[in-house]
């Protein structure tokens, strides 16, 4: 009778009542090793000659400076606020501390995958062979290993993933609808191309009432008052940094090189990006194969490549909105119809091309003072 008590009250099976299975702190243990992974690559990884304008906006919004206001920004304007404590406690180190803010944003991005995957009852495996591949783009891996400002936005979106997924299946609650509209207007309110998927997504709500669509625009009210406010305070240079000077200055600086700008050097450097990692085998493997309540997934990925498209050039990071949405459609996908032979070793082909050593910190050759400008912390 004492050994029956004792093998009741085992670890294992006292464990599971807990409801801490070992599956959950395998996967736990699991996205820990992979933070500390992408941490020493974003340590590792070469200088990109945007840093500096990023690690400067947070040194000088941290010191009380206004963006747009005092000095120009690029961007919509979230990251720099959100960003500004590390940078006031990090002082000279704010670079390497906004890597590693970025590792672990990418760090999330990836879990947030995984867990809407499976709230959308994708199998563990397919979830995790699905989420591991994306972990093996470029796309996603340049975007975390730099102090530039695609790890937090993307991070916002995919952490909306989960709620979505729920909405999408009717088993939402109203907490979930302020959740999805705080993140995915913070993912706008932090850079301007993940506005359209977060319209997108509003748009899609509309439809139905029990999708609740006021409480997702509540959700959304204080980054929207946030960018509204910087912008009645600064018009004229919110207008430039937002708008004009991107949409302006690599036409200027392309004029030696028009070829850059055409639609056919877009479509080679768009699937060159997309086959650096599985997620243009992703596309291919999604296409056609669809639930219904996938829908928005589908919409979310079409609204993230549109806006990936819209600037000239295109480069690898504007195709990140795509991939979180992607993934999870993979995963979803994959359970319902597990890839043959051959999809396999094309997924472990692409994952190689992702993680094979090439040149990716640069889209061009750094000018010295850029280097210099981003290990000090200045920049535009």
């Amino acid at each position: 009778m004492g050994d029956s008590l004792s093998q009741n009250c085992s670890p294992a099976k006292a464990g599971a009542q807990t409801g801490h299975p070992p599956s959950r702190v395998n996967m736990l243990l699991a996205f820990a090793t992979l933070a500390i992974i992408l941490t020493t690559l974003a340590l590792l990884r070469p200088v990109d000659h945007d840093e500096s304008q990023y690690v400067a906006a947070a040194l000088l919004t941290a010191h009380g400076l206004i963006p747009y206001q005092d000095f120009a920004y690029l961007q919509t304007p979230l990251q720099p606020y959100l960003f500004a404590p590390i940078a006031l406690i990090a002082g000279a180190w704010t670079w390497p501390a906004l890597r590693i803010t970025n590792a672990l944003l990418g760090t999330a991005t990836i879990a947030a995958v995984h867990r809407a995957a499976r709230i959308g009852s994708a199998s563990t495996r397919a979830a995790t062979i699905a989420t591991a591949l994306f972990a093996t783009c470029d796309i996603l891996l340049f975007s975390i290993g730099t102090a530039r400002n695609d790890a937090l936005p993307a991070a916002c979106l995919a952490l909306a993933l989960p709620a979505i997924v729920r909405t999408a299946r009717d088993q939402a609650s109203r907490n979930d609808a302020i959740l999805i509209g705080m993140l995915l207007a913070a993912a706008a309110s932090a850079k301007i191309s993940y506005a359209l998927p977060a319209l997108t997504y509003g748009i899609w709500t509309l439809f139905r009432a029990d999708r609740r669509p006021w409480w997702t625009l509540l959700g959304a009210l204080p980054f929207i008052a946030l960018t509204t406010a910087l912008f009645l305070q600064a018009p004229e240079g919110f207008l430039f940094g937002v708008i004009g000077f991107p949409g302006q200055a690599p036409t200027e600086w392309y004029q030696s090189r028009p070829w850059k700008l055409s639609n056919t050097a877009k479509i080679i450097d768009t699937l060159k990006f997309l086959a650096l990692g599985p997620a243009l085998l992703a596309i291919v493997a999604t296409t056609g194969r669809r639930h219904r309540w996938h829908l928005i997934l589908d919409l979310l990925i079409v609204a993230g490549l549109i806006a990936a498209l819209a600037p000239v050039p295109t480069w690898r990071q504007y195709l990140l909105p795509v991939l979180p949405a992607l993934f999870v459609r993979l995963a979803l996908v994959w359970h319902a119809h597990p890839p043959g032979k051959a999809m396999r070793i094309a997924a472990i082909v692409f994952a190689c091309a992702g993680l094979a050593p090439h040149d990716r910190g640069r889209r061009e050759r750094p000018h010295p003072d850029a280097r210099r400008d981003a290990r000090h912390g200045r920049g535009a």
